[in-house]
């Protein structure tokens, strides 16, 4: 079981880029529509909250 660790732990910074990279993505596929709308959405959403 070590020895699995010890190999996957070269792709260790690779791994954590995609996952940071399929965040900010996710991130992006929600709020840029909101942004797009602009200020009329963005007082809906406000007042919504």
């Amino acid at each position: 079981m070590a020895m699995i660790f010890r190999y996957l732990s070269k792709y260790r910074d690779t791994g954590l880029l995609l996952l940071r990279i399929l965040i900010g993505l996710s991130f992006l596929a929600h709020g840029l529509p909101k942004l797009m709308e602009g200020p009329d959405l963005w007082i809906k959403l406000g007042k919504s909250m």
